[in-house]
């Protein structure tokens, strides 16, 4: 849907481009304000108000009551006084990001959700961008842009961005992250107070460190040698946006150990719980990236998170016959073997190992590993395909 132009031209999101008086982008949001609309800051305002009416009817909505009220849940918990202020869109885009617009509408991505290890990870990132949105940083990065021609792109691609993923490539979401990019002042401001929100609605603030280490491994996980030597590289939606040195993890583990200890709040069981429903749809969708060094970090973060759980074993198998390269076969067949020692009655696991003994010409086995899956998973969607190959 092409609507940047309609958008730029409509009411005061004109406004906002013909310089009218500012509201200013100094001082922490009031709980329940709105900004005049004839003021810059209105017309932002306006903007992202109806590409948050498109965003409700977007193909890529997630749209399961449950996971969102869980989500939710979460950013008012975090929030506190704020939480009416917002709304929480969970969409189907296979990148790590969280969004939070100056209008109060929140993006949480699949992409996100995917890598969350516990409740606490997710609280962490939630913070983080509530931060922004209580010290109002996209208005002062407007008001930063509006004196010269990039405010046209910034807008543009707002609305783009707004649009819940309709530039749903890599390109195109770090060219989105990069005009939304915060100063570092802004991003250590949003650390600060998301460690602060995460302590004040009991979860554990060592996590926020512990979700950006895993995100240094995975990117290294993706680059070569030169790359990882080059400081420049931006090829992450959230790196591009958010600067992301290893030594940023221990800031924050170091301000993290700043607050009084006791119990807090992880979350491992409740957010797999919440979690397990559409894991196996995020990770086709993280497979389609074909970016498997990468894919199998996270996976080996699921192992090691919760080592009793047969799917992050068949995720393992799934990215080794997709990558099909050398003796990715062996890999993929033992990893199907490990998640089948662990839940014997994984119907997945069958099938990927049918389809492997079918690609090596084994039909015996094929047929054998296939009456296996369709006995355990009798409403598969695949049915029918896999009746053919077994000839029943």
């Amino acid at each position: 849907m092409d609507f940047t132009r309609r958008h730029l031209l409509c009411g005061c999101a004109a406004t906002a481009l013909t310089g009218c008086v500012s509201q200013g982008g100094g001082g922490q949001i009031r709980a329940g304000y709105a900004p005049s609309l004839d003021s810059a800051e209105g017309g932002l305002w306006e903007i992202f108000n109806k590409a948050e009416a498109d965003l409700k009817f977007s193909p890529l909505r997630m749209t399961d009551e449950e996971l969102n009220r869980y989500v939710t849940d979460i950013a008012c918990r975090l929030a506190g006084k704020h939480c009416t202020d917002m709304r929480v869109y969970l969409m189907r885009t296979p990148f790590f990001n969280a969004t939070m617009a100056p209008n109060g509408m929140m993006q949480v991505w699949s992409g996100l959700l995917l890598r969350c290890q516990n409740e606490a990870q997710l609280a962490a990132v939630l913070g983080h961008e509530i931060g922004h949105y209580l010290k109002r940083h996209s208005l002062q990065r407007f008001e930063q842009m509006r004196d010269n021609s990039s405010v046209a792109a910034f807008l543009g691609i707002a609305i783009a961005a707004a649009g819940g993923g309709a530039l749903a490539n890599l390109p195109g979401l770090v060219a989105i992250a990069n005009i939304f990019a915060f100063s570092r002042e802004q991003e250590r401001e949003a650390d600060g107070v998301g460690l602060e929100l995460m302590v004040n609605a009991g979860y554990e603030p060592v996590q926020a460190a512990e979700i950006w280490r895993g995100l240094i491994a995975e990117r290294d996980a993706g680059l070569t040698l030169e790359e990882r030597q080059d400081q420049k590289q931006q090829r992450d939606v959230f790196f591009a946006s958010h600067p992301a040195p290893a030594d940023r993890a221990q800031a924050l583990a170091l301000q993290a150990a700043a607050y009084p200890g006791g119990k807090r709040i992880v979350g491992e069981d409740r957010y797999l719980a919440q979690a397990r429903a559409f894991r196996d749809t995020m990770m086709q969708d993280e497979l389609r990236l074909h970016q498997y060094d990468r894919t199998l970090v996270i996976i080996e973060r699921m192992k090691t998170a919760n080592p009793g759980d047969a799917d992050p074993f068949y995720y393992e198998g799934e990215v080794y016959r997709a990558r099909n390269d050398g003796i990715d076969s062996g890999r993929a067949m033992n990893a199907y073997g490990r998640a089948l020692e662990l839940d014997e009655t994984h119907g997945l696991s069958w099938r990927g190992i049918g389809i492997l003994h079918r690609r090596a010409g084994k039909q015996e086995k094929a047929a054998a590993a296939f009456r296996q899956y369709l006995e355990l998973v009798p409403d598969a969607e695949d049915r029918l395909m896999i009746q053919s190959y077994v000839g029943a």
